[in-house]
């Protein structure tokens, strides 16, 4: 692994959402009491549950990953760790060559969410759609997913205009916004 990667690597990130997803699909199959499942059952369950998400969101992961190593292959780490926060939120960087790395890497997520626009609002607001359908006809615990679905479609919605706000900001320029 290099030592340029200042942020979670891509594996690392798609076994955080496998867990997350082992977890909550576990917990889920656990207390509905129409499977009547033993806690080794629930557990191997979730468990199919958080591979599959896990080997979903690792793609994507990948990609940002490369990217991420392609944009900053000339800093320190200190800088692209900077460039990489810059690109997201928090203070304008001063140093040229750190602002132009930030710009590069918000770009190259503006343009993945561009390309996943409809398709990622669409797949947020059926999963939403699915949790509610379950809150009500099988176990509240549902409304849990309903509530992280529904946050995540309406994020994924105002997420291209956050991106043109944030590299307005980045390159000092109002009219981007």
């Amino acid at each position: 692994m290099s030592v340029l990667v200042p942020r979670r690597p891509w594996w690392v990130q798609t076994l955080g959402l496998g867990l997350v997803f082992t977890a909550y699909g576990a917990f889920l199959l656990g207390t509905d009491d129409d499977l009547d499942l033993s806690l080794t059952q629930a557990l191997l369950s979730g468990l199919l549950v958080g591979v599959v998400a896990g080997l979903a969101g690792s793609r994507g992961a990948r990609r940002e990953d490369a990217r991420f190593r392609e944009v900053t292959a000339g800093l320190s780490r200190h800088a692209a760790r900077t460039a990489d926060r810059a690109s997201r939120r928090g203070p304008v960087p001063t140093d040229p060559r750190v602002r132009v790395a930030a710009v590069r890497l918000l770009d190259g997520r503006r343009a993945a969410t561009s390309a996943q626009l409809v398709v990622g609002a669409l797949a947020f607001t059926l999963a939403t759609g699915c949790a509610v359908l379950l809150a009500l006809n099988d176990t509240p615990w549902w409304w849990l997913g309903a509530v992280g679905f529904g946050a995540a479609a309406v994020a994924w919605c105002f997420e291209p205009a956050r991106l043109r706000r944030r590299r307005a900001r980045l390159t000092d320029d109002p009219v981007a916004a």
